[in-house]
């Protein structure tokens, strides 16, 4: 049996009669964090501040449009923390929104905190080159001279920093965290060069993040001129009509005007004019539909469409019994795998399977493809990541709730037969990209154990 004996002016002054805030786990992190010089977070903060610091919800409705296209300044949201992707849709805000935004200013190395949804879980904000606003349902803390903002960034991501943070998350739809607690936090001040080195670490995974994201994108455009989707103009007609005949109707088994416009048509154009001819996705005989048998006392990762970035990474996997998994859980993937999300509002969810060491299962919302001749694993993850290629998928795809396309629909979608000497650009390309993201994951997984284990330990 666990319990806690806590003083009644204690839960008093804390405003909190749940025992689960007095579980005995924080006691002890609380117990090791005072054995050294340390503060409340309250004492290192600069700012706290967030979107709606700046007025009432009915001022910010008058002073602040939310923009989809490109203008003065970025409106940062969690989505884009979350995926590390801050170029696809996107937000920006005017200059005079921007001007009016004060209190929620951002100029990069910020800590952002999720208040609601996931609250308590922390981001670095990036230096985008651009003015940035912070969004709805983030804080963003700006600490003072006297501690670097790296090392708290750190504290705050590690065991320790997210123990306290969510120890203070209050509610239970939604869960959410306030000012207040977050400055309740206690942090452990360890000195200026141990700070540095954590430093270091950040900075350096910062800049293993960026190389990985620039080869990745390196590798997309190689593929786009090669098959010369880069210069391949899509105009919209005034009036947007296809003229088909009957038994094309019959054939593709559709009467619904969206499969049949124009654009899928000049991209498919595109395709089957490569100088070495195109291949049909059927002939690839690389799709892979078996389903496993689930072993219910055995341990699984399972991806999810919310564990790929933008980028097409997958991150965050956790283990789970087979008891825990849902029905859907049904396909087992090998390294060298490519799987694309089969459901149209989750085409940019697709990814290739690299250095998995696990048994590692996707659902089957997913279609999965093994290595085959005709092209290498990470030129056929890239092609299915091209804008117009995803553009292409929505023809295939059908119903209403939730549309989606299914294998026997795909299988007459042409490929180019592309240049083998390009693919091996384009996988050397994609392979040094999934190990600068490896690598920036492992110094960052370095910084939070270094901190956790000078916490255990002390400084060395």
């Amino acid at each position: 049996m666990q319990y806690s004996i806590v003083y009644f002016s204690e839960a008093s002054k804390e405003k909190r009669f749940d025992a689960e805030f007095y579980l005995p786990k924080y006691e002890i992190a609380y117990s090791k964090i005072k054995k050294y010089k340390w503060k409340y977070l309250r004492e290192l903060i600069y700012s706290l501040g967030d979107y709606h610091s700046n007025g009432s919800y009915e001022t910010l409705r008058n002073h602040v449009t939310l923009l989809n296209y490109k203008s003065y300044a970025y409106y940062l949201r969690t989505k884009e923390l979350e995926n590390n992707d801050f170029e696809n849709d996107v937000l920006y805000v005017s200059e005079s929104a921007y001007n009016f935004l004060e209190k929620s200013k951002l100029r990069g190395f910020e800590i952002a905190i999720n208040k609601v949804g996931s609250p308590g879980n922390v981001y670095q904000v990036p230096n985008l080159n651009i003015p940035m606003t912070l969004g709805m349902n983030l804080f963003s803390i700006v600490p003072i001279n006297n501690i670097n903002c790296h090392y708290l960034y750190i504290y705050l991501s590690s065991y320790y920093g997210q123990l306290f943070l969510h120890q203070r998350v209050t509610g239970a739809v939604p869960p959410s965290i306030d000012k207040e607690s977050v400055r309740k936090v206690p942090v452990p001040i360890f000195s200026d060069e141990f700070q540095k080195s954590i430093e270091k670490l950040v900075l350096e995974a910062h800049n293993q993040r960026q190389k990985s994201n620039s080869l990745m994108k390196e590798a997309n455009q190689i593929l786009e001129k090669e098959i010369g989707f880069d210069k391949l103009e899509i105009k919209k007609k005034k009036v947007n009509y296809s003229i088909v005949n009957y038994s094309e109707t019959l054939l593709a088994k559709r009467i619904d005007a969206e499969y049949y416009q124009e654009k899928y048509k000049i991209i498919m154009d595109k395709i089957q004019s490569y100088k070495n001819g195109c291949i049909k996705i059927i002939d690839l005989n690389s799709i892979n539909n078996k389903l496993v048998s689930i072993d219910k006392n055995k341990k699984y990762e399972y991806i999810e469409l919310s564990n790929i970035d933008s980028m097409g990474f997958i991150n965050n996997l956790e283990l789970y019994y087979g008891y825990e998994l849902p029905s859907r859980a049904r396909r087992l993937l090998n390294n060298n795998d490519v799987i694309i999300s089969s459901v149209e509002g989750s085409l940019d969810k697709s990814s290739l399977i690299y250095n998995n060491k696990n048994n590692l299962l996707c659902s089957t919302g997913f279609l999965v493809f093994n290595e085959n001749e005709f092209i290498n694993p990470e030129t056929l993850f890239c092609f299915f990541r091209l804008t117009l290629i995803k553009e292409l998928l929505k023809k295939i795809t059908k119903g209403t709730i939730l549309t989606a396309f299914d294998s026997n629909a795909i299988c007459d979608i042409e490929i180019p037969n592309l240049d083998k000497n390009v693919q091996n650009i384009i996988a050397e390309k994609v392979q040094e990209a999934y190990k600068a993201r490896d690598k920036a994951k492992a110094l960052l997984e370095e910084a939070k154990k270094k901190v956790e284990d000078t916490i255990e330990n002390g400084e060395r």
